[in-house]
């Protein structure tokens, strides 16, 4: 194996100290991000690393990159000397950097990387197992197969199936809740009903809205990945059914994401031992990947975060590879480039590589590739064009760029570090890159350089280092100029990413250990030394994903309890025939552990679960501050207000959970409780408004994106917000007409103007049957 170096060295035993000194500095600048100071054993142990150490270590690591720089490329007189010095890469430097770190007290820091039931004992007996297993195979790598399939993929499969068996039976049937899950689940039910036309005019919720949410959540991809399972549950939209949405998250993330980063290996060429060594990192590559996934219920972004290392591997493939590239790899860019796009912003993670391509153009638009890069880019166009277009005009991407900061867009648990870096902003923003490299798996962040160095492909060794330093960038830099984009998030990419050159690395300084074990008997010592820690380190990994798949990580989640199913079933039977109302704002409230925790999820799948439409904020947060649904115009006129403008949007019943709203129905006439589910209270209002007419006469038949109108007068307003995309079939002798309604808050003390639909109907029109969609 050619082991390519990176710059610096000499004949001589100049070579050696100069390079065990450049490993030093980068692996005790890699130790600061991930403890910043650390003790041994415990917080109250000796100084293993102060924080001045891998600060200087920072400092003179940049200033040795520059003068490398300089050295080779400007040739200055004064640093000609160093002209041919070149520095190798010591992985066992990075090596013992990692047992540092878990003898330090950080590894049972809270909200790091490893659950805290993991202990340092375990990792002993970690290591030491795997230095007995390496003895009893007597050295030998295993390069037969079993079942006709090698050793390494079985590896992969069988931890692949204990995780996924170990969560489903902790799942035991129930279905993922916390925040944005239930939003999720609706999304895929209406996907279901409804792809590909996408979007339309979705009257569950709020009096109808344009149903668009598909696009800037990036659900698309998972939609398309779990749509053959979907298609054949037809009970998927029901309490029975719920469950499957869990399944599909283990068969996705657990059963499909670890082969895309090891085929991203295999495409790379990567032998089959280092991608599945890869893959099982990239299982494992951070505490916050799986908060996001687990937690948050961010699907669609963590499904393009899985795909974005095969994105770039492809990409690779079909510009900067010295071999042509095939047509398989032409359509498999296609469809795995499509699928990472669905969370748009992860078109930044490939600008590095799309500019190594642009750099090199003689290569990349050569003649024997010129015609799959064009039928590539035709065909992306005519797959991602439309959706894009319909986003970037429906979404209000430009507003939404140039607004500022979102409040609670930076959340943290290290509040008491952020405090006091407060009065520095450059300060506070360093405490949160800081904590977020706290949660990514410690082998990673040590070994993804060496990995790097290590690389004797150098044109693949700067794609990866660039991509990797420009990750590093969003979340440092651009982060905080533009919180709103949350670009803190591409930690996880780069995560996924560096699993890869780490895994590579391992393996290198693994059979550098086999070698060694062959040899003298002086060098077996510290050979089981290096395969013990190594072994600690990669077999962790999946016993940590594991352990955050059981709910035993710092970061909890929630399945849903019998409160969802029992409040679905209320609503059903008592909602009435016109709108349920959830007064006051409501946001985790929906199956939270206690009434403060904030831990359950949306309420968004209510209206597909009970048949009934509905109308609070926010049952998708798509508001960062807290909102009255009912307009501040309507509440200063007190009981008089609110009931007219209840009326105004049809509100047969009222759903209460907090405690003055339950006040105000019970002393209001007009109120009966017919149901109460833990701290939910369902009121029907008696009289019911009359219906979805709001002035003049039509009869309607509602669906859930189409309005049937049997107009009987010559202008009817009805109760159902107006949108440019509502078209009217057939339009001969009517006319769709805003009206204007109302103003609602929107958050941030800004407002909105509700426009109701309108219609102006010819005479010879009048009885005749109207449909109103998108």
């Amino acid at each position: 194996m050619r082991i390519a170096s990176f710059t610096i060295f000499k004949k001589g035993n100049d070579s050696f100290v100069v390079s065990l000194v450049a490993n030093v500095l980068f692996c005790c600048a890699l130790l600061g991000l991930l403890l910043q100071s650390a003790r041994l054993f415990s917080p109250e142990g000796p100084i293993i690393l102060a924080a001045r150490v891998w600060k200087w270590s920072i400092v003179l690591s940049v200033l040795l990159a520059v003068a490398c720089l300089l050295a080779t490329s400007l040739r200055i007189p004064f640093l000609r000397r160093f002209e041919d010095l070149k520095i190798l890469p010591m992985p066992e430097v990075y090596l013992f950097g990692f047992l540092l770190f878990v003898l330090s007290e950080a590894v049972s820091r809270s909200f790091g990387y490893y659950p805290p039931s993991l202990l340092r004992s375990d990792f002993l007996w970690i290591g030491v197992s795997g230095s007995l297993i390496t003895l009893l195979l007597r050295y030998r790598t295993w390069n037969g197969s079993f079942f006709g399939m090698r050793l390494e993929h079985l590896f992969l499969l069988s931890v692949q199936i204990l995780i996924g068996f170990l969560f489903l039976e902790f799942a035991h049937g129930r279905m993922l809740f916390s925040d944005d899950h239930p939003s999720f689940y609706y999304r895929l039910i209406l996907l279901r009903d409804h792809f590909p036309l996408i979007p339309f005019y979705n009257t569950d919720w709020n009096a109808g809205y344009s149903a668009r949410e598909f696009f800037p959540s990036g659900v698309l991809n998972f939609f398309f990945l779990v749509s053959p399972l979907l298609y054949f549950l037809p009970d998927f939209a029901s309490v029975s059914g719920a469950h499957w949405y869990t399944v599909m998250i283990a068969l996705v993330f657990v059963g499909i994401v670890p082969w895309a980063i090891y085929l991203a290996g295999r495409v790379l060429q990567f032998s089959p031992a280092v991608s599945c060594l890869a893959a099982v990192l990239a299982l494992g590559s951070s505490s916050g990947y799986y908060e996001w996934l687990l937690k948050y219920g961010t699907i669609g972004f963590s499904l393009s975060v899985g795909l974005l290392p095969l994105t770039l591997a492809l990409c690779y493939r079909m510009a900067l590879e010295d071999e042509e590239p095939t047509w398989s790899t032409t359509i498999a860019l296609l469809v795995v480039s499509s699928l990472a796009l669905c969370w748009t912003l992860s078109s930044l993670v490939v600008l590095p590589i799309l500019l190594f391509a642009l750099i090199d153009y003689r290569k990349t638009f050569a003649r024997e590739r010129l015609l799959k890069i064009f039928i590539f880019a035709l065909l992306f166009s005519v797959l991602n064009g439309p959706w894009i277009l319909t986003f970037l005009t429906e979404s209000k991407v430009g507003s939404f760029l140039s607004g500022a900061s979102l409040p609670g867009s930076h959340a943290s648990h290290f509040s008491g570090e952020l405090s006091q870096a407060a009065s520095d902003p450059f300060k506070a923003q360093f405490v949160r890159v800081q904590q977020l490299f706290a949660k990514v798996n410690p082998i990673l962040v040590l070994f993804a350089i060496p990995g790097l160095f290590l690389l004797a492909r150098r044109v693949l060794a700067r794609v990866l280092g660039a991509t990797l330093l420009w990750l590093m960038f969003c979340v440092a830099v651009i982060d905080s100029l533009k919180p709103q984009l949350e670009l803190k998030r591409m930690i996880l990419p780069a995560a996924f990413l560096a699993a890869i050159p780490a895994a590579y690395a391992i393996d290198h300084l693994y059979r550098r250990a086999l070698h060694m074990l062959e040899g003298r008997a002086l060098y077996r010592a510290p050979a089981l030394l290096i395969v013990c820690v190594l072994a600690a380190g990669v077999v962790a990994t999946p016993i940590s994903t594991a352990a955050t798949f059981l709910n035993r990580s710092h970061e909890k989640y929630r399945f849903a309890d019998e409160e969802v199913w029992r409040l679905s079933e209320a609503i059903a039977e008592h909602g009435g025939s016109g709108r349920v109302f959830f007064s006051g704002f409501i946001l985790h409230e929906l199956g939270q552990s206690w009434w403060a925790a904030q831990d359950g999820g949306h309420i968004a799948p209510l209206a597909y679960l009970s048949g009934k439409p509905m109308y609070a904020f926010d049952y998708y947060h798509r508001r960062w501050s807290t909102v009255d649904p009912i307009p501040s115009e309507f509440r200063e006129q007190g009981s008089a207000g609110i009931e007219r403008f209840l009326d105004m949007i049809n509100a047969s019943s009222v759903i209460t959970h907090k405690r003055e709203w339950a006040k105000y129905c019970q002393s209001t006439p007009g109120y009966k409780e017919v149901a109460k589910i833990g701290r939910f209270r369902i009121f029907e209002r008696n009289p019911h408004p009359d219906g979805y007419v709001q002035s003049g006469d039509a009869q309607l038949e509602v669906a859930r994106d189409t309005i049937l109108v049997t107009p009987r007068s010559p202008k009817v307003v009805l109760r159902f917000r107006y949108h440019p995309r509502l078209k009217i079939s057939p339009s001969e002798g009517v006319r769709i007409v805003p009206v204007d309604m109302f103003t609602e808050e929107v958050g941030g003390g800004r407002t909105e103007l509700v426009r109701y639909v309108g219609l102006e109907v010819e005479p010879g029109k009048i009885g005749s049957r109207i449909r109103l969609a998108f």
